[in-house]
């Protein structure tokens, strides 16, 4: 009898792991569904965790930011190309490209990366983002699919490293000298 509980336990575990993984990658759709259709001061306004951050170019609260910017018909595009969410479906990422257009939809892109948005499941049941932070690189594509964690190969990518290796450099340097030296190394 233990052995089936501990089953069903699992299962329902998976169950509500997927349910919350889909509710947050419909969370991030429905955020730059937003941006698109209203505007990006109401999208973030809308999809921020009150104590959520963002970079400005320093981490700064970002409901605070956006209440004192200007509606503008400027647009941030974004598509989910990975999200996770933990097995309690408290925490969850989603990552992908963007682009930037400066006035608006029908606007080239001017600007281009990647971005990572932490999301926190509130009170309520909703998720919410607690950390928006990117970087800037050459054009890219928003045309991309969405990967489920679950279809992820466990290979190692083309250079036969994975972020483990990375990590295990990083904490080997500030062992043997400092995290200062290793900081500086790795980033």
């Amino acid at each position: 009898k233990l052995l089936i509980l501990l089953m069903l336990a699992f299962l329902f575990q998976s169950v509500s792991a997927q349910s919350d993984l889909v509710n947050l990658f419909s969370t991030e759709k429905q955020f730059a569904q937003t941006a698109f259709e209203k505007n990006m001061k109401t999208a973030f306004l809308e999809f921020l965790a009150d104590d959520g951050i963002i970079f400005d170019p320093n981490p700064m609260n970002g409901k605070e930011v956006w209440k004192k910017r200007t509606e503008n018909r400027s647009l941030l595009a974004w598509n989910p190309e990975f999200a996770d969410v933990s097995t309690n479906g408290i925490l969850g990422y989603t990552t992908g490209p963007w682009e930037y257009r400066p006035n608006g939809k029908n606007d080239a892109p001017t600007a281009f990366g990647h971005y990572v948005t932490v999301w926190q499941k509130q009170a309520d049941g909703k998720f919410k983002f607690v950390l928006d932070i990117g970087i800037n690189h050459e054009r890219v594509s928003l045309d991309v699919n969405f990967v489920f964690p679950t279809d992820v190969n466990k290979e190692l990518n083309p250079k036969k490293i994975s972020a483990a290796d990375t990590s295990m450099r990083f904490f080997e340097t500030a062992e043997k000298s400092s995290f200062e030296k290793a900081y500086k190394i790795m980033a």
